[in-house]
């Protein structure tokens, strides 16, 4: 009865067998062993990875004596394209097709910034009189002010004379707006004209207010100190906007221009800006040989900081291009080469000639047409596979668009 039983099994598996073949499945070694694409000699089960690359175990072919009878096996083999795989196979090697698309790109020129104030937007409060400062409402460089914030308070009899002979003016009808410009030139805001037509007696404490928005960054009085006319007595920047000072190649001037955007980095940080070409300065530095760029940069809400290095990335000469992801282009002895995929299965390797290479794209200058379509990821285990079994040899000489 046992006899019988083993019979009708092995029976049972032969025909199996039998069929396996017009099911066009890949016929492996051994179904429990797996094998590193890149590394054949590495060998484990399902789910394995190689200890060298990393890369997920796939299932092992069989060895076969006549390599045609393999191919059709495993529905892989060469032809005059190049080579072909099966799509599950493919799916193993994690292969991922992309099109040959036209984008807008230009030259990469990069360089360091540094990060300075407007100066446009700096003012420096000098003292056109003698006198004393009274009380100084700010303590530090850095405190923050706000435009009509009172500063310091300042006793100057020149300044005081300033200001009755306003006040005369007034009364009599005289010459108000000459008087007006007397005050203006010692420094007094129109807030603090306004204090002295509303107070309508001189003050010995003549008020000083911030005329704008922003940061002190230098404080050369003191409570109580003398200070002699034409000193200064503290500077007050608007940091919400920034220069940044570059110095580029001689050679690369000419491709910059007014209103240009320009990407910036803060290489600690990782934060990324966008700045705007202010000037591209007439003149040339000696010395190194570099023409000055000034960037203007929004800095709303004070990431930047003056004295900062940048990292800048100018982009030139910017226009449509035939490109394709720059990972996807290969390199050997001969050059730069694809893999295309032609459909169906079939990929074959093809020559270019690769452009300029920026924000991820690299230009093809010949060997491919707009639509075509490549392997973007993967194709590294193609071109290992293809040189395993011998395919592609033979690169494509690159055609014209």
């Amino acid at each position: 009865m046992r006899a019988v039983l083993f019979l009708a099994v092995f029976l049972t598996l032969s025909i199996s067998v039998t069929f396996l073949p017009s099911l066009s499945l890949p016929a492996y070694a051994e179904e429990s062993v797996y094998i590193c694409p890149m590394h054949p000699h590495i060998e484990g089960i399902k789910g394995d990875s190689c200890p060298i690359c990393g890369m997920t175990l796939v299932p092992k072919i069989s060895d076969d004596a006549s390599s045609k009878k393999k191919a059709a096996q495993r529905n892989i083999g060469q032809s005059g394209m190049g080579i072909s795989i099966n799509p599950e196979y493919v799916q193993a090697l994690g292969v991922k097709t992309t099109k040959v698309v036209r984008r807008e790109i230009g030259q990469k020129i990069r360089a360091y910034g540094r990060v300075t104030v407007d100066q446009g937007k700096a003012y420096q409060m000098d003292l056109k009189a003698d006198g004393w400062v009274v009380d100084l409402k700010v303590s530090a460089v850095g405190d923050q002010v706000k435009a009509g914030d009172l500063l310091f308070t300042f006793y100057s009899p020149e300044l005081m004379t300033a200001q009755s002979d306003y006040l005369i003016a007034l009364k009599s009808d005289g010459r108000v707006g000459s008087a007006q410009n007397r005050l203006r030139l010692f420094g007094m805001t129109d807030q603090a004209i306004a204090d002295l037509k509303v107070a309508g007696k001189v003050m010995e404490e003549t008020p000083f207010y911030a005329p704008q928005n922003g940061v002190v960054t230098s404080i050369e009085i003191t409570k109580g100190s003398h200070v002699a006319k034409g000193k200064s007595a503290l500077r007050v920047d608007d940091l919400s906007s920034l220069w940044v000072m570059v110095d580029v190649d001689i050679k690369d001037a000419p491709n910059l221009e007014h209103g240009q955007r320009v990407a910036i980095k803060i290489p600690e940080t990782g934060q990324h800006a966008v700045a705007v070409i202010d000037l591209v300065y007439p003149v040339v530095d000696a010395k190194s040989r570099t023409v000055p760029v000034r960037l203007t940069l929004n800095n709303e809400y004070g990431v930047f900081k003056p004295a900062q290095y940048l990292d800048v990335a100018f982009s030139s000469n910017v226009k449509q291009r035939l490109v394709v992801p720059e990972e996807s282009v290969l390199y050997d002895r001969s050059g730069s080469y694809i893999i295309l995929s032609v459909g169906d299965g079939f990929f074959q390797k093809e020559k270019i000639r690769v452009g300029i290479i920026s924000d991820g794209y690299s230009e093809i200058l010949d060997g491919l047409s707009e639509g075509d379509e490549i392997v973007r990821t993967g194709q590294f285990m193609i071109d290992a596979e293809s040189h395993l079994r011998g395919g592609m040899s033979q690169m494509n000489g690159g055609r014209n668009e």
